[in-house]
């Protein structure tokens, strides 16, 4: 591959850490690199799922409200719309992004989530009406499933949704890369929310297990943490384009995708995610700050920027007829309306990553009126930082045996 860095990684050695002392050489211990494509699926979902998503993942509460006769999920309290704007179809056309994953020489589309630290799959212990549309691993299939007797997992979240299961290992490949015995946690029941998303067949974390995995009574290893020795740099990349499509690359980092140098950020890893401070913004061009804005969780799989209430309310209220509506538990937004640019500052130099305004404009609702990508946290502790930022940004996650520990680089992308 041409465009990767060789050797040294030439690259990393020109960035700097927030203290202004030189990035120390990545360790190389192996000899493997691989490339694996995020590839965009269309899905047909109700808009509110995107930060509904974020809010489970974290644990969340979400604003309690009626139930909509529709679509049977829980709205936020409050009033209706105001007139003139019509009760959008629930059903709206958007996507997400997956990535192909074998187990145990099965192909399952797989969510890649840098926001979680477990890799739990549908398998066929679920029930037939259950999987559905899904791919459902099926140990019984493999020849080299191992079952982990006396380990489970349960996963739940702050919405009531969750999935819980059996725990077990097999051979997982990525991009032609395998490990042979991964810790697999198998559904043997999820909530509707998962099941009725039939393009994902399972999520893979890429956090910190020793904090965030949920296996019990033995919290398992990620794939990226059970590699990293056989990696020629312990890190991987993100590198999205403007459609969310894309290509993670472990091992190496591919010089042609970003301008400049890196900037390197330390990263806090206390809640088993990869976290930064986030306190300062900039809307069309002016400052904004809050210094007591919550750390933001870098994570490939929300969509949206959830982001500090305080600066959210001051974004829209720039942006002419946007208002935040009860029913969609979010901003939304005239589609034809043009958005002022958003720039987020990280890490404690605020390194500024730029989001132009036509990103914001998350999902069409109905004829008229569209869903913001930029929404409040509704004050929970923390900030998301998801695709739309990695859209505008590239990003290289260095892992835990890279010296000083666990750390984020971050550049322009290439145009």
């Amino acid at each position: 591959m041409s465009s990767l860095v060789s050797g040294v990684s030439i690259f990393l050695l020109l960035s700097t850490l927030t203290n202004g002392s030189p990035l120390q050489q990545e360790p190389r211990s192996g000899t493997e690199a691989f490339e694996v494509p995020r590839v965009r699926q269309e899905i047909v979902t109700d808009v509110r799922s995107a930060k509904r998503k974020a809010f489970r993942k974290m644990g969340w509460p979400l604003p309690a409200g009626p139930i909509d006769e529709h679509t049977g999920l829980q709205l936020s309290a409050g009033t209706k719309k105001e007139s003139g704007r019509v009760q959008a179809v629930p059903e709206i056309y958007h996507a997400e992004y997956l990535c192909p994953v074998t187990v145990g020489g099965q192909k399952l589309n797989i969510d890649f989530d840098t926001g979680s630290s477990d890799f739990w799959v549908f398998s066929t212990y679920l029930s037939q009406s259950v999987i559905g549309g899904h791919t459902a691993y099926n140990p019984n299939k493999s020849s080299t499933f191992k079952s982990l007797r006396g380990e489970s997992f349960e996963i739940e979240y702050g919405d009531g949704s969750g999935a819980l299961g059996l725990v077990g290992q097999d051979k997982v490949g990525i991009g032609g890369t395998t490990f042979a015995t991964q810790a697999v946690e198998l559904a043997t029941g999820v909530t509707e929310t998962f099941y009725e998303d039939t393009s994902n067949d399972g999520l893979m974390g890429f956090g910190f297990s020793s904090i965030g995995n949920q296996v019990r009574p033995n919290p398992q290893k990620t794939f990226f943490e059970n590699i990293q020795p056989r990696l020629k740099l312990p890190l991987f990349s993100v590198n999205l384009k403007e459609d969310g499509s894309g290509t993670y690359q472990f091992g190496l980092i591919p010089q042609a995708a970003y301008n400049g140098s890196l900037t390197h950020l330390a990263v806090n890893t206390s809640m088993g995610v990869w976290q930064v401070p986030c306190t300062t913004f900039t809307i069309d061009g002016k400052k904004v700050t809050n210094p007591n804005a919550p750390p933001a969780v870098l994570d490939t799989g929300t969509s949206l920027l959830i982001i500090d209430d305080t600066i959210v309310q001051q974004y829209w209220a720039q942006v002419p007829q946007a208002q935040y509506d009860m029913d969609y538990e979010g901003y939304v937004t005239p589609c034809l309306q043009t958005l002022p640019d958003f720039e987020v500052g990280l890490g404690p130099g605020n390194h500024m990553v730029t989001i132009p305004g036509h990103f914001l404009h998350f999902a069409q609702i109905d004829a008229t009126w569209c869903y913001g990508g930029l929404q409040s946290n509704e004050g929970v502790p923390y900030q998301i930082l998801g695709d739309i930022l990695f859209r505008n940004a590239f990003l290289v996650f260095h892992g835990a045996t890279t010296p000083g520990g666990p750390s984020v680089s971050i550049a322009k992308k290439a145009s």
